[in-house]
């Protein structure tokens, strides 16, 4: 899996907003076999904006690894930061989809994908992650995280 195109625009800022497609929307009967996560950033309290990025989840899928951009910062991994920026690895694992409630495991971030695949691999130290189609669920780094489609 992998992060998308950055297109920005806005979601959840009002009662004339056409563009959050999945307010009011009932996923909770659906059995998908896949579940796309959008990312947003809050600009105010309760108005949020798309950053164009998703994560899709294949809920039959085991520990899979997708890559989102990170700033430089001293706990690089050794690798040395192009343009002030390096790449994080993250993987997902025991995906559940019940009751339009999407959960997982995430690890990471590690520096590789041959790290990260061994670290979701032991299992150790996840973080389990639950995200609907009505709420934003506050992720790190000022991201917050929001199901946007099913297949």
């Amino acid at each position: 899996m992998f992060w998308l195109s950055i297109v920005s625009g806005w979601l959840g800022c009002g009662s004339t907003d056409t563009c959050d497609v999945v307010e009011g929307t009932d996923f909770s009967t659906v059995e998908p076999s896949v579940v796309t996560v959008g990312v947003f950033t809050q600009e105010d309290e309760g108005c949020y904006v798309d950053t164009g990025k998703t994560l899709m989840f294949d809920i039959d899928e085991g520990c899979f690894v997708w890559t989102r951009t990170a700033q430089g910062h001293d706990d690089n991994g050794g690798l040395e930061a192009v343009d002030g920026v390096h790449d994080h690895f993250n993987a997902g694992d025991q995906m559940s989809y019940v009751d339009g409630v999407l959960t997982w495991t995430e690890y990471g971030p590690e520096h590789n994908q041959e790290d990260i695949e061994a670290t979701c691999g032991l299992g150790e130290d996840g973080v389990v992650k639950a995200v609907n189609a009505t709420d934003y669920y506050a992720d790190h780094g000022g991201l917050y995280l929001r199901i946007i489609d099913i297949e």
